[in-house]
C-alpha cells in the first residue's frame, strides 16, 4: 500500500507518516517512510510518503499512490492525481472545487480545534476506521511512543469513532 500525506508544516505530517510505518511493522509488514519539506519549520509544504508491503521494499520513492491524504490546500500541489486513488482531505483547510465529488471530505481540523487534540492523530484513527491500518496495532504503537499519551489516545479514538 502506498500512502501520500500532504499539507503544511506544523500539522504533524512527518510524525503521522512515521507512526503509520511503525504500525505497518507491528502488523508484520515491511515499511518505508520518506518526507520532503522546505526549510521552514511551520507553514511550508510537506509531503510524507509511506509504503507498507508484504515484500521487501526496494525503492521507497513513489509517485503513484493507493491513498492520498491532503490536510491543507498547499498539499494538492505536492501529489499527482491519477484518478484511481482513494483521497481523504480536510473539508475546511484543503477544500478544492475540482475534487468536490471524488474526495472523502472530513472535518479533521474542526475536531482538532474544538477538542484541542492533534489533527494527525485524529487522521490516524480515521485510517484505522477505514481498515487501512490495524486499530489495535495503532493503539499499541501510540502507547509505546509515550508522548502526550492521553491526548493522542483520545484523538485516535475520535478519528476512529466520530469522524
Amino acid at each position: 500500500m502506498r500512502i501520500a500525506i500532504a499539507g503544511r508544516g506544523g500539522q504533524g505530517i512527518v510524525y503521522l507518516g512515521r507512526l503509520l510505518g511503525k504500525v505497518g511493522m507491528e502488523m508484520g509488514l515491511y515499511a518505508a517512510v520518506t518526507s520532503s519539506y522546505g526549510a521552514e519549520v511551520r507553514g511550508g509544504s510537506v509531503l510524507t510518503n509511506v509504503v507498507i508491503d508484504n515484500n521487501e521494499i526496494l525503492n521507497p520513492y513513489i509517485e503513484e499512490y493507493d491513498y492520498i491524504i491532503i490536510l491543507d490546500s498547499i498539499g494538492w500541489g505536492r501529489v499527482k492525481i491519477r484518478g484511481d486513488e482513494y483521497i481523504i482531505a480536510d473539508k475546511i483547510l484543503a477544500w478544492k472545487d475540482d475534487y468536490k465529488d471524488n474526495v472523502d471530505w472530513k472535518e479533521f481540523d474542526k475536531y482538532s480545534h474544538k477538542l484541542s487534540l492533534p489533527m494527525n492523530m485524529i487522521v490516524a484513527g480515521y485510517l484505522a476506521r477505514l481498515k487501512i491500518i490495524d486499530y489495535n496495532k495503532l493503539i499499541q504503537v501510540v502507547k509505546a511512543q509515550g508522548k502526550d499519551l492521553d491526548r493522542n489516545l483520545k484523538a485516535v479514538h475520535i478519528g476512529y469513532k466520530d469522524i
